[in-house]
């Protein structure tokens, strides 16, 4: 688990769904909304594992921890930005290489590495 000031506090949910930037891959979905009043403070970070994707919450909760170990190895995110990566179907059956790849590329292409 992120600490509490690099996660996505709840309220920041529902701006970020509205006026957020996404960005599509097989195995996952992201969104981008850049703070408008930052003052170089971190990135912060949410997963989001439906019931769809896992039925079980160990297999969510399994997801959810190969995206959070991803973003501990990435060494320069861009600060100033609320991201929320949605997993779709098909990611409780992907590698942990696999997922990681995708998590990079779409972070990569969102511009925040």
């Amino acid at each position: 688990m992120f600490p509490k000031n690099r996660r996505v506090a709840r309220s920041e949910f529902a701006p970020i769904l509205k006026k957020g930037r996404t960005l599509h891959s097989p195995l996952l979905s992201l969104r981008v909304l850049e703070k408008k009043q930052c003052e170089k403070e971190p990135s912060t970070f949410a997963f989001v594992v439906s019931k769809k994707v896992a039925a079980k919450a160990t297999a969510r909760n399994r997801i959810k921890r190969r995206g959070y170990a991803t973003l501990r190895e990435i060494q320069s995110i861009s600060p100033c930005h609320s991201c929320v990566v949605f997993f779709k179907k098909g990611a409780d059956t992907a590698s942990f290489a696999a997922l990681k790849k995708e998590i990079l590329s779409l972070f990569k292409e969102a511009q925040l590495v």
